[in-house]
């Protein structure tokens, strides 16, 4: 198994994501515990802003069977998710290579 730093760890989860390798809901749940557990100066600032905003987003996630009527109207979906991910991904500037 390769030993990963939180920030490189964060990285790899979004890759992941993007690539439909991890599901949404698993995506939300490794990613919070990555996210929440990163220290100060371990990021940089325009990371932790984007990473920020795709915890958020991320934090919002309900299973499709959750989001029935009368539920929640924050609530993100799949989509939603991925669309975060892919512009956090944009606006970092990094690619598959």
């Amino acid at each position: 198994m390769i030993e990963r730093t939180r920030r490189q760890r964060l990285y790899w989860l979004v890759d992941l994501l993007i690539a439909s390798e991890l599901a949404v809901n698993d995506f939300a749940r490794e990613f919070d515990r990555t996210y929440l557990h990163t220290e100060d100066g371990e990021l940089t600032l325009a990371e932790e802003r984007e990473f920020a905003l795709l915890h958020r987003e991320s934090g919002w996630y309900a299973l499709p069977e959750d989001r029935g009527p009368g539920s929640y109207l924050h609530l993100r979906t799949e989509q939603d998710v991925m669309d975060t991910a892919r512009g956090v991904k944009e606006r970092l500037g990094w690619s598959d290579a």
